[in-house]
């Protein structure tokens, strides 16, 4: 079974550290690989080399899914959680960020969202199925990474659609609360607005889809990001938009065959819709 991420884990570090290192739990991953993938090579802008795996799908790709990992494990705790696209005809892509499974280097906040549009580009370059063709999937701190990688990428002509599963729009935020549901953590809760720096790039992230469908997917019973976050996600997102609150914790969302058959027709619909607005004038 896939492991959930432990955001609420880095509580302690955030009370001692006082750094927003304590948002990362790097596993490093054997050198193993997970059946029907093939390692894939990124490099983000700095220079640091960074791994991934590649799904294909039987027969030719309807498109791409790229996933955005959280903040503990690797890609051999996470891929399992969304390997299921393959059986819809999407290419499935995920990725470690760097200090995670094979991935060079030390885990930054800014570190991280190179890696992000390293994948982005990546995804990019890959042939196209259609236009648009690439689903973006960011969950829990990898709903942020993204967004914040957003923020600065300005592709957006194969963009099919974003999720974000269990995820924040705030850094600030979301620790300041893992620290008030924590027994040590109650009493300097406020300092994690100290502490903590947050990152306008999740605002520019949202403000960058322009036209995009975004899917805000957030758990019921999410006891690591408390489900107002995504509703605060929503709120700040423009149309077109959906938010889903679904029965279940975090991120586990996609283990449920309703919600993935959901989310497969509405990408299916989207795929149509854009199908017919670029569909040439009939000239009868």
């Amino acid at each position: 079974m896939r492991r959930r991420i432990a955001i609420g884990i880095g509580t302690l570090g955030l009370m001692t550290g006082g750094c927003d290192a304590a948002f990362y739990f790097p596993l490093k991953a054997p050198t193993t690989v997970a059946s029907g993938a093939r390692d894939i090579a990124l490099r983000a802008g700095d220079g640091t080399r960074l791994h991934g795996w590649q799904f294909e799908p039987d027969g030719q790709p309807i498109g791409t899914v790229v996933q955005f990992h959280g903040n503990a494990g690797n890609v051999t705790t996470h891929f399992d959680g969304l390997r299921w696209v393959t059986e819809h005809g999407y290419r499935f892509i995920t990725f470690d960020y760097r200090g995670y499974g094979q991935s060079e280097g030390i885990p930054t906040r800014e570190g991280v969202r190179l890696d992000a549009i390293a994948a982005l580009e990546y995804a990019d370059g890959l042939p196209q199925a259609d236009e648009p063709d690439l689903v973006l999937v960011g969950q829990s701190l990898g709903g942020a990474v993204l967004l914040g990688a957003l923020g600065r990428w300005s592709k957006r002509s194969r963009l099919l659609a974003v999720v974000i599963e269990g995820s924040f729009d705030s850094y600030e935020g979301v620790a300041s609360d893992i620290m008030m549901r924590h027994v040590f953590g109650f009493p300097i809760a406020g300092l994690a607005r100290v502490l903590v720096t947050d990152d306008v790039l999740i605002g520019a992230g949202l403000d960058s889809l322009d036209g995009v469908p975004l899917y805000i997917v957030h758990g019921s019973h999410d006891g690591v990001v408390a489900p107002r976050f995504g509703e605060r996600l929503y709120a700040r997102a423009s149309a077109p938009k959906s938010l889903w609150r679904v029965e279940g914790r975090h991120i586990d969302a996609f283990a449920s065959e309703t919600n993935r058959r959901r989310l497969m027709q509405k990408l299916a619909l989207v795929r149509k819709r854009s199908r017919q607005t670029q569909r040439p004038p009939r000239h009868d």
